[in-house]
């Protein structure tokens, strides 16, 4: 599944807003660039937080897709973007963010 940090999306929104492709049309993909487990973001949650996440397994079901990826070749071609913030890194933020306003 590919997971991007909404500061990064925020900053391509910006940059495709003054880039002079924007005027085009083109369909540009942003996102992380790579492909990240269910299994990943949970391992990651558990160790951020300390604490282990119920799941519950289940087999694959009708339309399940096993995995995305999106190109950001076009991103970082005609808007000069990339991702800057992990998984991890984003994680721990939007952590942050829960705790301070809980």
């Amino acid at each position: 599944m590919p997971l991007t940090y909404v500061g990064d999306v925020v900053r391509a929104t910006i940059a495709a807003c003054v880039a002079e492709v924007a005027n085009l049309g083109a369909v540009i993909n942003v996102a992380s660039g790579h492909s990240t487990s269910l299994s990943t973001v949970l391992d990651v949650a558990e160790r951020l937080t300390g604490h282990p996440v119920a799941v519950e397994r289940v087999g694959a079901r009708a339309g399940d897709v096993p995995a995305t990826l999106a190109d950001i070749t076009q991103a970082r071609d005609l808007l000069a973007w990339k991702p800057e913030v992990s998984l991890t890194d984003g994680m721990k933020q939007q952590l942050r963010r829960l705790k301070e306003s809980a």
